[in-house]
């Protein structure tokens, strides 16, 4: 049995799609890192895609391939209707896919009602480092997500899901400052992290 058939049954959340654009990487890097350095479970496949037009090409791929996806955002406030616009655009290209659309960052931290109305179904709120790892996890184990300590939760659209916003005990309604640092901004490949390593395809 491979190390992504193992992953697939301890942890029901079989990939997370990482939009990966300059402005946010460095705080998603912190994110998957927590994710990887937790050490409670095995986390699933990471993908990194950094173009904001190949999300909805390759997430019903990846979601058909893989099973039960979480596609999570940073978002800064100018980055947030677009945003939305391309959740809009991968729940057209993948309609039948259980996917979980997450936003974390200073946006959804200061807006988190708004935020939930640009289409995600959660809002992360605080140290992304923690809430994003125990919402995986809460809905990994499928609890409602409004079960993990420190969120509140409303109604979501269709299929009985509920939408959360998390709210932590430190959260700071202004979010933390972000990082304008250019990075490795090279839009051919895709980052994957797997068991084993990192790769790029």
């Amino acid at each position: 049995m491979s190390w992504g058939a193992l992953l697939t049954l301890r942890w029901a959340v079989a990939s997370i799609v990482f939009s990966y654009p300059h402005l946010t990487r460095y705080g998603i890097n912190a994110v998957a890192g927590a994710l990887e350095a937790d050490g409670s479970f095995d986390p699933p496949e990471l993908h990194f895609i950094r173009r904001d037009a190949e999300l909805p090409a390759l997430v019903p791929g990846i979601a058909r391939r893989t099973g039960r996806t979480i596609v999570a955002f940073s978002l800064l406030s100018p980055l947030a209707s677009r945003a939305g616009a391309l959740v809009a655009d991968i729940r057209r290209s993948a309609p039948g896919e259980d996917l979980l659309y997450v936003a974390g960052g200073p946006h959804a931290g200061g807006d988190p009602s708004g935020t939930l109305a640009l289409g995600f179904d959660a809002a992360v709120v605080g140290e992304g480092e923690e809430a994003f790892r125990d919402l995986v996890r809460a809905w990994g184990e499928g609890l409602p997500l409004d079960a993990v300590p420190g969120r509140e939760a409303g109604q979501a659209r269709g299929a009985g899901r509920q939408r959360t916003a998390p709210c932590g005990r430190d959260a700071d309604p202004a979010g933390p400052g972000e990082d304008r640092r250019r990075g490795d901004d090279r839009p051919d490949r895709e980052l994957v992290l797997l068991p084993d390593g990192f790769e790029t395809r």
